[in-house]
């Protein structure tokens, strides 16, 4: 029997707003109203003082009654900054990986949190990753990610920022081609379903991506300045 899911790819900006202002109240709003099953959250803060020492996190995961599990990218601000993943249901196991770096000058190392959701007796792993600025750093990041994913034969959902314009860099994601698929191009929508900035959509950057035993059904943005992102989301059957 088939099973459907919904999942959000969302930066959420260390929980500002399109105007700066703080407020991780209206971004669990979003999820809540989407009633999504699985998000995969960038930018995250935990007890950094910029965000007055908040799990952010654990903030969200409260107001949706739900799991969830960060995964650090970089110490910052007294406190750590990476990423996050939220899920009705348990996680069964969680691994945080650090992507690899072309120099030692980068500034802002990245990471991918992987975890396991069972889900009516069915395994997805689901990743959550933010990739970094620079076309060589992100090339060594996919080469890694095709790794780790080519070897799997389960469901798989890859979730995140990938600072990549689809328009123009597309091109750099065809490593992922081989096991995955971007759920915006099983609609058609690919370099029309922008998501960032959330004021002026320009580009779309942020993706979702699913393994090809999984058939998108919808994928799709809504308007928000909850964050300078727009949340992607997708709903899945597999």
């Amino acid at each position: 029997m088939k099973d459907k899911i919904k999942v959000i790819s969302y930066n959420i900006h260390a929980g500002r707003d399109a105007d700066g202002g703080f407020n991780l109240d209206r971004i669990a709003h979003i999820i809540a109203e989407e009633n999504a099953d699985m998000v995969g959250l960038n930018e995250v803060d935990q007890g950094t003082r910029r965000s007055k020492g908040l799990d952010q996190a654990k903030y969200i995961a409260d107001k949706l009654h739900c799991h969830y599990v960060f995964g650090k990218a970089i110490n910052h601000s007294g406190g750590e900054y990476g990423n996050a993943f939220l899920c009705k249901y348990p996680v069964a196991a969680s691994k945080n990986h650090r992507l690899p770096v072309h120099s030692s000058a980068i500034s802002e190392p990245r990471s991918m949190l992987e975890c396991d959701v069972n889900r009516n007796g069915k395994l997805i792993k689901v990743f959550t990753t933010h990739l970094g600025l620079s076309k060589a750093e992100r090339q060594l990041s996919i080469q890694y990610i095709f790794n780790v994913l080519g070897a799997m034969d389960t469901s798989v959902v890859l979730l995140g920022d990938f600072n990549l314009v689809h328009a123009k860099d597309f091109e750099e994601l065809l490593p992922l081609g081989n096991v995955l698929r971007d759920t915006a191009e099983d609609i058609g929508d690919g370099s029309d379903l922008l998501t960032f900035d959330s004021r002026n959509p320009r580009a779309k950057i942020d993706y979702i991506l699913s393994s090809k035993d999984m058939k998108t059904l919808n994928t799709y943005t809504r308007p928000s300045v909850a964050s300078d992102h727009l949340p992607l989301i997708c709903e899945l059957e597999f």
